[in-house]
């Protein structure tokens, strides 16, 4: 059984992905008129310039990308493994549409022609006879 924060977890993975990846993608972006950012070796001395910072500070996120982009995939292993086992289908779609597909309580109802409030009835009674 998971919990609502675990089932979170998911989401917020994905959204300091996308915050890593929008800080690579400024860095990038300031090294225009700079030298080509290659990945090659670092200068080995202290006085680096202002692009090889760069490069440093580029490699680091993504070394933090490729853990996180691991983390994500791992929860969402756990998560879509939790959703498989709701025998209840219109419960484990809510739960994959809020979860796996990561939408909002007003698309969830949308697409299930339910209201959010029915939506978000289910999914709190599911959490609460399972606990």
């Amino acid at each position: 059984m998971l919990t609502k924060k675990e089932l979170s977890k998911y989401y917020y993975l994905s959204l300091e992905i996308k915050d890593l990846e929008e800080r690579k993608r400024m860095l990038e972006q300031t090294s225009i008129g700079s030298a080509k950012l290659t990945g090659m070796p670092k200068a080995q001395f202290n006085n680096t310039s202002p692009t090889e910072r760069i490069i440093e500070l580029i490699d680091e996120i993504d070394k933090r990308l490729d853990k996180r982009k691991i983390e994500a995939m791992q929860e969402m292993i756990k998560i879509e493994k939790f959703i498989s086992e709701i025998v209840d289908i219109e419960t484990r779609l809510i739960f994959s549409k809020r979860y796996i597909e990561l939408k909002g309580w007003e698309k969830i109802g949308e697409e299930m022609h339910m209201s959010k409030r029915t939506a978000q009835r289910i999914h709190k009674k599911f959490l609460e006879g399972t606990n």
